[in-house]
């Protein structure tokens, strides 16, 4: 035995100095980039199935390069002699490098860019990598293995010289170990020269490895070879499930304590709650103020005798102009004074959707401004239990990232999606929840209260309640129309009025015979062209500065990020631009006039 373990090693120790005394050189592989003169890889295996691997890589340089590439798998198809097959899913831990690198990840493998972006190399270059490869627990059957490419079939040039060693945690079965080299699916293999000498196997090839070919040990162990602490393992398995579990408890029990709503009690309710206009409805009873809501302003300003509407387009194309027919009052609704001054700040007594366009938003803004967190007008959740909202995404998102964390870096083996898999749809359902964290204060719950009950009878009245009420109040329908729309049941209010008699409004002018239904389906027309007019906002300019000498300017023609309205082409009526006139007049080149419904606008030809 000791005869031939030296006279392996007198040829092991041969080969690797002739290796290094003749080294290939660039003429051996003159259409190779690069390639490998030798490369060395020692292997110690531990008991619980983690190779700790170094790989010592000498490579020869044709023509200037950064440095190599190393990819690394982190899943392996197993192809065996007997034609059986299994999968491993492995993580890699404490890489190093005798270099500086990057490392990515790429499907499932792991790339490290190895070198010096800034320098390149040529002729001979050493490289050490050293990493641990963690398999887990093994997955044969009845059996126990190792089962590694010591050499991966991922490199693209040849390798001169390949020798490894193996270092076992304890006895093994020699009979039992076997060495394949070629591309993908080979088994066995003639140029593999290695030696086993109790717990070490050392090796080396007696010919080169050509492009995309590997070198594969495997050696059948006894079953249990490999210690598998199953207890620990199902353990930090089950972490990954019960750390969104304990997300969700936390976020349950906050929401039992602060966001569970007392019950609301429903009253009869004939008018909306005194003091508030349709906003300060739809405010308090969704629990945020929706611009689109802030427009039922108008038909509220209407009926107050502020303005008039007019549906003046006989083609039912939604054309719409809002009239000024007096001044608002400084001392009554805030709301409704800067809804006011915003539709007339051009100083017209009659405006269209075109004057409001890209100008009205900033009213809608102050308006929004008036009612949240930071407004006036109140809140709708106590502090407290918004700012248990927060900390509840908060120890949401950190569950997630501490699972993430756990499966990357902490366990191996295949099972360890299962438990992640079960853990994402219960973090999505503590993030979910925490959504309804926030209790509303009392006053919110008092307003809710008795909206709740004003939107009842709007869908429940019966005919002889209204008719009684716009006895009462003629205008009874029109005065509820705005609080109607913003609760969603305007359709339903509408409805209810078919056979009821009721005057047309002096505010209104429409075309064709007035019933209550055609009224309010222009006015409904009317309100959502309106809401996207008076919410458009312009768009941010993007010229930037003009380029070369000549002072050139790119993008479209916009006056303070908005669009210029004219008077023919290639002229402007109104320009605010803050550069020269021939500036802009250059510009007009590279324009064309678009007229839509009278309205003039310029866009990009």
């Amino acid at each position: 035995m000791k005869k031939c373990k030296v006279i392996f090693s007198l040829i092991l120790l041969l080969m690797m100095m002739s290796a290094a005394a003749f080294p290939a050189q660039a003429a051996d592989y003159p259409e190779e980039p690069y390639y490998i003169t030798a490369y060395h890889v020692d292997i110690d295996v531990s008991e619980d199935n983690v190779l700790s691997i170094t790989e010592e890589i000498d490579v020869y340089f044709n023509e200037e390069r950064h440095g190599i590439y190393r990819t690394i798998p982190t899943q392996n198809e197993i192809v065996r002699a007997d034609g059986s097959t299994a999968v491993t899913r492995a993580k890699i831990r404490n890489i190093h490098c005798s270099e500086d690198y990057d490392k990515r990840t790429q499907s499932n493998d792991l790339i490290l860019q190895i070198g010096d972006p800034d320098v390149t190399v040529t002729g001979d270059k050493h490289y050490t990598i050293s990493y641990d490869y963690v398999l887990g627990q093994d997955v044969a059957d009845g059996y126990d293995e190792l089962y590694f490419n010591i050499i991966g079939d991922g490199w693209d040039t040849y390798i001169d010289f390949v020798s490894f060693t193996i270092t076992m945690p304890k006895e093994f079965d020699s009979s039992l170990l076997g060495f394949s080299t070629g591309g993908y699916g080979f088994t066995g293999s003639d140029i593999v020269e290695y030696y086993t000498d109790g717990l070490e196997i050392e090796g080396f090839l007696w010919e080169e490895l050509e492009p995309y070919q590997a070198l594969t040990v495997r050696l059948e162990l006894e079953e249990g070879y490999f210690y598998f602490d199953q207890v620990l393992h199902m353990l930090k398995l089950s972490t990954m499930a019960l750390i969104p579990l304990a997300c969700l408890i936390f976020v349950f029990i906050i929401w039992l304590k602060y966001g569970r709503e007392k019950k609301v009690i429903e009253t009869v309710e004939f008018y909306p709650p005194e003091g508030m206009n349709s906003a300060d409805v739809a405010y308090w009873y969704k629990g945020k103020l929706p611009k689109k809501d802030i427009v039922a302003l108008l038909i509220e300003l209407a009926n107050e005798g502020y303005i008039a509407i007019h549906d003046g387009d006989e083609a039912g194309s939604g054309a719409y102009r809002i009239e000024r027919i007096k001044p608002y009052p400084h001392d009554l609704d805030e709301d409704k004074k800067r809804f006011f001054e915003g539709l007339f700040e051009s100083g017209k007594d009659m405006v269209t959707g075109s004057d409001l366009r890209n100008k009205f938003y900033r009213t809608l803004n102050q308006i929004s401004s008036n009612y949240g967190y930071s407004g006036e007008k109140g809140r709708i959740h106590t502090l407290k239990s918004t700012r248990l909202q927060l900390l509840c995404w908060l120890f949401v998102i950190g569950g997630f990232v501490l699972d993430v964390v756990i499966l990357a870096n902490v366990l191996g083996g295949n099972e360890r999606f299962i438990p992640f898999v079960i853990g994402v749809p219960i973090l999505a359902g503590a993030f979910w929840l925490a959504c309804y964290v926030p209790g509303r204060t009392e006053e919110s719950h008092k307003n809710l209260e008795k909206i709740t009950g004003f939107k009842k009878f709007l869908e429940t009245a019966e005919k002889d309640r209204l008719e009684m009420l716009v006895h009462d109040n003629p205008k009874y329908f029109y005065n509820i129309l705005p609080f109607a729309y913003v609760l969603g049941v305007s359709d339903k209010w509408v409805d209810k009025f078919e056979g009821i008699a009721i005057e047309p409004p002096e505010w209104y002018s429409g075309h064709g015979a007035f019933t209550a239904a055609t009224m309010w389906h222009a006015m409904d027309r009317t309100l959502s062209s309106a809401a996207s007019a008076m919410s458009s906002a312009p768009r941010q300019s993007s010229s930037g500065g003009g380029s070369g000498g000549g002072g050139g300017v790119s993008g479209g023609l916009a006056a303070n990020g908005q669009l210029c309205p004219c008077a023919e082409m290639g002229r402007c009526r109104r320009v605010r631009w803050r550069r020269r006139r021939k500036l802009v007049k250059s510009m007009h080149l590279h324009l064309k006039t678009c007229c839509i419904k009278g309205e003039c606008v310029w866009s990009c030809g």
